[in-house]
């Protein structure tokens, strides 16, 4: 869920079930399923798509998102095996590693409860805020847990895996949400940054007020990502008593 992954098919034997963990959490708004692999999402757009920002395929922006869709998973298992390696906590660093961490996850849920996905483009909640209040959460969740590993290099890899994964997936997916809801979404783009959090919440209309519904939670799985939060902090404090 640090990571940001799209949802995965089921699995049944333990690897598979670390494997879908690591490649599961809802999208900030979203991508088909069913198909073939699936791609870090935030924005409600259809497939990890090859446009550029202008709307117009190119070979190089296409050689890159396909390079960052082909690393994504093995740079993640890496990062996961790393950090169970080289993880040294504390009980100082756990504490506020887990607050943040703890940041990073409600204002995920928050966003799940007012994502519709593909059929609607969140504006209310936290998307008045940012575009991309799901990779916010777990840009702000990694950095907790970076805190919590006790090892300064962690915040490096992090900003590396951020910067090649996430970036280019945040630019592929907004080229396809101006075709698929044009002046809708140039305006809110316009408005709403697509990272650093604007202080004031943007409303397209006075009238339209939207709120967290906890239907939207569920259906988006974020729950998954508290059964991670918890399953980490285990792992912590095993560490920390296997040390001591």
């Amino acid at each position: 869920y640090v990571l940001g992954y799209d949802q995965s098919p089921p699995s049944t034997s333990s690897g598979q079930a670390l494997r879908g963990l690591l490649q599961r959490s809802p999208c900030t708004h979203g991508l088909r399923r069913g198909l073939e692999s699936s791609a870090p999402s935030g924005l409600n757009c259809r497939r990890y798509s090859r446009y550029t920002p202008t709307g117009k395929r190119s070979k190089m922006s296409s050689s890159y998102f396909a390079l960052a869709a082909r690393i994504r998973v093995p740079s993640g298992f890496l990062l996961a095996a790393l950090y169970v390696i080289f993880a040294q906590p504390t009980p100082g660093k756990l504490l506020w590693g887990a607050a943040v961490a703890l940041a990073g996850l409600l204002l995920r849920a928050w966003s799940a409860g007012h994502l519709e996905k593909n059929r609607q483009l969140a504006t209310g909640g936290p998307y008045a805020y940012t575009r991309n209040p799901l990779y916010v959460g777990s840009a702000l969740a990694g950095m907790g847990f970076c805190i919590a590993g006790g090892r300064w290099w962690f915040f490096i890899l992090l900003g590396v895996f951020l910067a090649a994964v996430y970036w280019p997936v945040i630019r592929n997916e907004e080229a396809h949400l101006r075709q698929l809801f044009r002046t809708e979404f140039a305006t809110y783009a316009q408005s709403v940054p697509a990272i650093v959090p604007r202080l004031i919440p943007w409303r397209k209309s006075p009238a339209v007020q939207a709120r967290f519904d906890w239907k939207r939670y569920r259906k988006n799985r974020e729950y998954q990502a508290l059964f991670a939060y918890v399953v980490i902090l285990l792992f912590l404090f095993g560490k920390i008593f296997a040390m001591n």
